[in-house]
């Protein structure tokens, strides 16, 4: 999320070869820089939500790439339990926003594994 409140998103992006793959925060910052967003300085708060037993995780890179860019962005990871097709989250501590960014987005998730 930036100053203006403006949320930018981005999902992983895997290539056939390995290495020009785009993390999510990486996306992120693309979607960012796309629509016109200012400095990185700019970005205040960033969540990423993973599924808890995912073999790789982003977090760790994520948290990296943002301190180097943007060292004052408030950054979350959040995890995401399955239970049959439903998802929720363990835990949810951060600003309201971010609940309903979250719930918006298990809900496309959701319709997206029905289909």
């Amino acid at each position: 999320m930036d100053v203006n409140g403006k949320f930018h998103k981005g999902c992983y992006m895997e290539s056939a070869s390995y290495n020009p793959s785009l993390g999510p925060v990486q996306a992120a910052l693309v979607a960012f820089v796309a629509s016109g967003g200012g400095g990185y300085d700019e970005i205040v708060a960033a969540v990423l939500v993973e599924k808890e037993e995912a073999v790789v995780r982003q977090g760790d890179t994520a948290r990296l790439l943002l301190k180097m860019v943007s060292p004052n962005c408030d950054f979350r990871v959040f995890l995401l339990l399955f239970i049959s097709k439903w998802m929720c989250v363990k835990e949810l501590t951060w600003f309201g926003q971010i609940s309903i960014v979250i719930h918006l987005m298990l809900k496309c998730c959701s319709e997206l594994v029905e289909r």
